[in-house]
């Protein structure tokens, strides 16, 4: 992988990205700076696409330093920015405290695993799709639960494994054709960076495994295909995503695997094995390890189907229509629906397929600006679907050969999957884990015109990819076995509850560093990076609050406490469940770092968030 120095030396060199990043995130940056970098804008996409282009000119550990360094770059200066700005929208509060989906995976998945809990069926999102809150829960422990430093080293490895699967690409094609891959995926994550949202699994494994299958390529070789499709298969079952794609490329691997004869039944049949084997583990046994009885895996695909088979109307209209949240009651209701009007489902796929491909919201590129679609943002729309079409047409020619074959399969998944990931229900999120497999096919097209010159040394050397091969199966096992153990160890902590008055509610929460936000009004402290939130930004930066009543209600508190508020998303030890705690400062406090805090609030509902007012804490 690095070709010069000696064993030390490079290990000093690549620490340097490292820190880079590290140093970044901790200090307050310009927000004039940070900005710019944090939303798509055709003039940002171009000088991202300069840099990495001549990043990747660069040969050997001068590359791999400059390449790496500029995307920890990167993505730090779009975390830091959520962290400076106080930023809120409908997945994140104050630039840190996870909210709507992202909540129920932190505080009711991942919070519940490392308290030794079940996974509350209640959680919804956490019930349904166990693997992240299983995948958080280990950065969680790594960072003594501290959730800024976890989202912090989960934006970093997603950094890290993209680069690291653009520099495979590059052992294959020109610096042009990895510099587009780097720029798509960039501005693909950007919206997600700072959340507790399970596409970062389903991006890592999605990444991880499409480095694997491209060595499995490179060396023919069986068994590293076997890791890849099971790898692929977890990250495709982490974010639930497009399937589809796992039993075509089962069929292709029997082209390409084959030693004698034509087609190789015995390598495809052990392909299929694998991705069902491996189906089964993480979707059928490990929920059952670790959910509460009643929860249903990908349970909420029920109102995604029925929003399909009345015409493309969304999720929310199953709950909206039938008035339940039942998975077996709607998809009766699906079925039911489809026998009566069978084009309706027709209408649906049209639509879904409208979304993914035509420039919008919701398109698969996402080139817009915050401020709307732009005339630029239609040509950059139209010359990537150009560079789709054409990539479509030179696998389609070059179909014999392995690599073309696996872009053009996996492209037919993906395309295959989309009325069932219809865009109106999760836009570009559904498609995280096969992104990678995505983006490359307008890279194909790019490399088509300028042929690679790629020199075979930037390629991974077996010793260092034996570190990739290895990590990711550690992540898989960690993800899969921390929260069983967690199960089997933790004993939850024996609490009494504090006596309270009849209109107040006892409570006991733990509160780590990392899983709560002070916002400060002017002059009464020093603020302008998380946690510290200047209460001006929290306003300023509130992007959903003239619609959102939550954040609404959380700034009229702030503004009307007129001292520094806390902000905690913890878990209520007397019911084990998630709530907000906002208070003053002083008495969501405690004498240390993870203490206990216990006393008596009012227990309020906004709508469909629920929130305790701190009334009275003990010693506080």
């Amino acid at each position: 992988m690095l070709s010069v120095g000696k064993p030390f030396g490079k290990l000093l060199l690549l620490s340097i990205p490292f820190g880079l990043y590290a140093f970044l995130l901790r200090y307050q940056l310009p927000l004039s700076l940070t900005s710019f970098f944090h939303a798509y804008h055709p003039l940002t996409a171009l000088i991202v696409l300069v840099l990495y282009y001549f990043s990747f000119k660069l040969h050997g550990t001068k590359g791999w330093i400059v390449g790496l360094s500029l995307t920890f770059i990167l993505f730090a200066l779009s975390l830091s920015y959520i962290w400076t700005s106080g930023f809120s929208n409908n997945g994140i509060i104050g630039g840190l405290l996870p909210y709507k989906d992202g909540r129920n995976y932190y505080v009711e998945g991942a919070k519940a695993i490392s308290d030794g809990d079940l996974i509350s069926k209640r959680g919804n999102q956490a019930a349904g799709r166990p693997l992240f809150p299983g995948f958080l829960s280990v950065f969680l422990s790594i960072t003594g639960h501290n959730l800024q430093s976890a989202l912090a080293v989960i934006v970093g490895l997603t950094a890290f494994c993209i680069y690291l699967s653009a520099r495979q690409l590059l052992s294959y094609w020109a610096p042009l054709a990895a510099s587009v891959y780097m720029m798509l995926f960039y501005f693909y994550v950007q919206p997600l960076i700072g959340t507790t949202l399970s596409e970062f699994a389903g991006i890592i494994l999605g990444v991880l495994g499409f480095i694997l299958l491209l060595k499995s390529i490179e060396h023919r070789s069986e068994k590293q295909l076997i890791v890849a499709l099971i790898v692929l298969t977890v990250g495709i079952s982490a974010r639930a995503g497009a399937f589809i794609v796992l039993p075509l490329l089962a069929i292709w691997s029997g082209f390409f695997y084959s030693e004698k004869e034509r087609y190789s039944y015995r390598i495809t049949f052990l392909s299929m094995v694998s991705i069902l084997v491996s189906f089964l583990l993480v979707n059928v046994i490990y929920p059952r390890l670790v959910v509460e009885s009643g929860g249903v895996t990908n349970g909420n695909f029920a109102y995604t189907l029925y929003g399909q088979v009345t015409g493309g109307n969304g999720w929310v209209y199953a709950i909206e229509h039938l008035g339940t949240t039942k998975p077996a009651k709607i998809y009766a209701a699906v079925w039911s629906f489809f026998l009566q009007h069978p084009l309706s489902v027709v209408i649906g796929s049209l639509k879904a397929y409208r979304d993914f491909i035509f420039p919008g919201i919701n398109d698969i590129f996402g080139f817009h600006t915050y401020r709307g679609l732009t005339w630029l943002d239609t040509l950059s729309w139209g010359c990537a679907w150009i560079l789709c079409i054409w990539g479509l047409v030179s696998t389609i020619r070059r179909i014999r050969e392995p690599l073309p074959a696996l872009l053009l399969v996996s492209f037919i998944g993906i395309f295959l999957s989309i009325p069932f990931l219809p865009p109106i229900d999760g836009g570009q999120r559904f498609y995280a884990s096969t992104m990678a497999l995505f983006f490359a096919m307008p890279v194909f097209a790019i490399n088509e015109v300028f042929p690679s010159h790629a020199d075979k040394r930037e390629a991974f050397a077996e010793d260092k990819f034996m570190l990739i091969n290895g990590g990711t199966l550690a992540l898989i096992l960690s993800m899969l076995i921390i929260p069983v153990i967690y199960k089997r160890v933790i004993t939850p902590v024996d609490v009494q509850p504090p006596v309270c008055t009849a209109d107040q509610v006892p409570f006991i929460v733990e509160v780590y560093k990392g899983a709560y936000i002070d916002i400060i009004p002017e002059g009464k402290g020093e603020c302008g990076l998380a946690p510290m939130i200047c209460l001006k930004d929290f306003d300023r930066f509130g992007s959903e609050k003239n619609i959102d009543v939550f954040y609404d209600f959380l700034l009229r508190k702030a503004y009307a406490s007129n001292v520094p508020t806390r902000l905690l998303l913890g878990r209520d030890l007397l019911t084990r469940d998630g709530q907000y705690f906002i208070a003053p400062v002083n008495m969501l406090s405690p004498d240390s770092n993870g203490g206990l805090v216990s006393g008596c609030a009012i227990h309020t509902k906004v709508i469909t968030q629920t929130i305790y007012e701190v009334q009275t804490t003990s010693d506080k």
